[in-house]
């Protein structure tokens, strides 16, 4: 197989040219041969778009947390060492159900 690659110039120029790409690839850490220019500006346009929904779901989410808190914080009294022991649990709670909370199951929990 070696000596029909050696006498095929089309392999051999097959070879060189991903040889080429490869270092183009490291070089520059894109590969612009592999993606035309309008492919790579729609993906990076959805991926925008993606990113700027997703902030600001994280954005609106983080103002009912925040809103939330202050409720409890006003309604209740809580000490420091419970807050600490709550959080501590919590911590533990969402690692083992992989975030996937409920109401339905903190309420469970509280009783």
């Amino acid at each position: 197989m070696l000596t029909a690659m050696k006498s095929d110039p089309n392999m051999s120029e097959f070879i060189e040219n991903a040889v080429q790409f490869y270092l183009s690839y490291l070089q520059n850490k894109e590969a612009p041969e592999l993606i035309n220019a309008e492919v790579r500006d729609a993906f990076k346009k959805v991926l925008d778009e993606v990113d700027h929904k997703r902030s600001s779901a994280l954005f609106k989410l983080s103002v009912e947390i925040s809103m939330l808190n202050n409720i409890l914080a006003a309604v209740n009294d809580f000490d420091e060492e419970d807050l600490g022991k709550l959080r501590h649990n919590c911590i533990e709670e969402v690692n083992r159900i992989n975030g996937s909370i409920k109401l339905e199951d903190a309420i469970r929990w509280q009783k």
